[in-house]
């Protein structure tokens, strides 16, 4: 992404909601560029299924089963 790195999204964990606020804040706050809202409503929608509380803990599995030398 050109503002931030990935890893600040993979840290989120948000819902639907906060995702959709957090797009609002970044576009007034961060000046985002605006999106169509069709186009902001797939992000929303990637973002929640992708990024969700629920996808974090999903993930938490496969985190621990890494082994570091």
């Amino acid at each position: 992404s050109r503002c931030h790195s990935m890893q600040i999204v993979n840290q989120q964990g948000l819902t639907r909601s906060a995702w959709e606020k957090l797009m609002v804040w970044m576009g007034e706050e961060q000046s985002m560029v605006a999106m169509e809202a069709d186009t902001e409503t797939l992000v929303v929608d990637y973002l929640a299924k992708h990024y969700s509380p629920e996808a974090q803990k999903a993930r938490l599995p496969a985190r621990s089963r890494l082994r570091y030398p």
